[in-house]
């Protein structure tokens, strides 16, 4: 299963919106209008808070738990228009699929060397025509499955990458294109690059847990090592939309330590982790060694510009009495996060809604957070 503990050391992301430049891209400055700090205090991580004050509500969906469906690593969870929900299992290379009640609709597990078959799955993502392309084999070979699981096409890449998402049509985001830029954004169907962008340097040059990630239709986000900024890729460019700080520092070039291990940030910066958003805030982790050895949970208002901070040590899930923090794994919608709960670490889950049968050796439940305003 996925662990907040797994989510730690990756720095920071990238927007990631459809364009037309065909050329490799550096980061711009947008108007103020357009730029936002965040700036993180220490009395903002080291305040107590319920679940009932930062949520409204948390809605559970138990998934389906059948010798045909058992997950064993929560890798990847995508959800579409309808509420269906796919689940990347890394471990076992399989795509498993629910409706929105949590009832199994079918998987696709094909490990093989046939046309319609893969020997590894590196990532997944899902079209707006719910087809599925998977990333597999060599790193370079994409197959499409229609959404009744069906083989339909093999793409061959002339790149390597360990992420992909569509990002509009044909039109899709790649990181690790192992050229001399680690992201790119490619026309499938035309078979054409259209741009390029950030550098391989000996500080971002590894795979990501959560290299790409999709914001809603049209957006994405991808992370980049040693930054603590957040960027946006438009036509004409790439822009940072955010800034993150703590007590009004953001990392730069002397933070970065070099030692025996690779690369290391210093322990008084505050490092971004994983990241999700939906339409009205943003939510990342985020750690400091000089304060923590825990990790934080951030959640920033876009209208309001505040900030509410979970940690280990400072929440207390009076609604779902879950021991740890959210495991936030996207943002949907207007004030909906979702997450991941793991049915052995939830001791009261007879009070739960919806839980009431649920065994410690089930599949994992899916949760949507709604945010209280704020």
């Amino acid at each position: 299963m996925l662990s907040w503990q797994s989510t730690l050391r990756y720095l920071s992301y990238f927007f990631v919106i459809f364009g037309g430049i065909s050329c490799s891209q550096t980061a711009k400055s947008p108007n103020e209008a357009d730029l936002a700090i965040i700036n993180i205090c220490e009395s903002n991580i080291n305040t107590t808070i319920t679940a009932s004050e930062l949520f409204d509500s948390i809605r559970c969906v138990a998934l389906e738990t059948t010798r045909e469906c058992l997950i064993a690593t929560v890798t990847k969870i995508i959800i579409n228009k309808d509420g269906d929900i796919y689940i990347f299992d890394g471990h076992t290379n399989a795509v498993f699929a629910f409706d929105k009640t949590g009832r199994y609709i079918g998987k696709i597990h094909r490990k093989g060397r046939a046309h319609n078959e893969y020997i590894a799955l590196y990532d997944v993502a899902l079209t707006k025509t719910n087809e599925l392309y998977l990333l597999c084999n060599d790193a370079q070979t994409i197959k499409v499955f229609d959404r009744n699981f069906v083989h339909k096409q093999n793409i061959h890449l002339d790149f390597q990458v360990d992420a992909l998402e569509q990002l509009d049509d044909s039109l899709f985001a790649f990181n690790g294109s192992g050229r001399n830029d680690r992201f790119i954004v490619y026309d499938i169907k035309n078979k054409h690059t259209l741009y390029t962008a950030f550098p391989y340097s000996e500080y971002n040059s590894v795979r990501k847990l959560q290299p790409i990630v999709k914001c809603e239709d049209v957006v994405c986000m991808q992370q980049y090592e040693c930054q603590s900024s957040l960027f946006e890729i438009r036509k004409d460019g790439i822009y940072t939309r955010w800034c993150v700080k703590f007590d009004g520092h953001n990392i730069t070039q002397d933070d970065i330590i070099q030692t025996d291990l690779g690369v290391a940030i210093s322990p008084h910066c505050m490092e971004i982790g994983w990241f999700a958003e939906n339409e009205k805030y943003l939510h990342f982790q985020m750690q400091c060694e000089s304060v923590s050895e825990n990790p934080f949970f951030v959640f920033y208002s876009k209208d309001s510009q505040s900030i509410k901070s979970i940690a280990e040590n400072t929440y207390i899930d009076d609604i779902m009495h879950y021991p740890h923090p959210p495991i936030i794994t996207q943002g949907i919608g207007d004030n909906c996060f979702v997450g991941i709960i793991e049915p052995h670490l939830l001791s009261n889950h007879s009070l739960v809604p919806g839980l009431s049968n649920i065994c410690p050796e089930d599949n994992p439940i899916i949760a949507f957070y709604y945010i209280r305003e704020f």
